[in-house]
């Protein structure tokens, strides 16, 4: 489920009316070290219930967040990647210690896959105690991002990972001391499709071209 939730996000954004860059990362925005990361959301925009953030899209980054209704009593947190705006944000998600790696945009390329999925879990994790904190309290979140990119005139998306957490697990962690790389472990149903572990494993391994 929260892999068909995550696409339709995703697709719902190819579509939404455009809106400026912002001219740098909203001051209302902090991220801070590498586990325990603090962000603050304000919404720009409502897409299929979904209150979509776009401040961090000059850096290829937009989110959303949806409560729990009564069609579907889980909350919603999901992150769309704009495959070239963020490689080229690389070096600046590096000095502000929001990834671990010190490549160049171009290098950064070469290690795309693994680096999204760093990102994306570290983002997460800025999500879930705001997607716990919505209206219509619910027992189950659910977390997904994706990436897009243009090929041959058209955009494609892929899921990068996909997740729920309950509410009782929820309540029992100190989000603000537990590393990002934990999150596979304390999630239900955690998800990354066999194609995209592949590609992480080959950029892992080095050799192929």
């Amino acid at each position: 489920m929260a892999n068909r939730i995550n696409l339709f996000f995703a697709s719902a954004i190819f579509f939404a009316p455009a809106f400026s860059y912002a001219q740098q990362i909203s001051s209302n925005i902090q991220i801070l070290g590498k586990t325990g990361q603090k962000i603050e959301h304000v919404a720009d925009q409502t897409v299929n219930g979904f209150a979509v953030n776009r401040s961090l899209q000059q850096f290829g980054v937009v989110y959303g967040l949806k409560p729990a209704d009564k069609d579907l009593s889980v909350c919603q947190a999901s992150v769309a990647i704009y495959l070239d705006k963020f490689i080229q944000s690389v070096p600046e998600f590096e000095a502000k210690n929001i990834l671990s790696e010190n490549l160049s945009a171009q290098d950064a390329y070469k290690h795309k896959y693994n680096l999204m999925m760093e990102f994306s879990l570290k983002f997460i994790q800025t999500l879930i105690p705001k997607a716990f904190s919505l209206k219509n309290p619910a027992n189950l979140c659910s977390f997904s991002s994706s990436f897009i990119w243009s090929k041959d005139g058209k955009k494609h998306n892929m899921t990068i990972v996909s997740f729920s957490i309950a509410k009782s697990i929820y309540d029992h962690i100190d989000w603000n001391k537990i590393n990002y790389t934990d999150i596979p472990s304390v999630s239900l149903n955690y998800y990354t499709s066999p194609i995209y572990y592949e590609q992480m494993t080959k950029e892992d391994q080095g050799f192929w071209k």
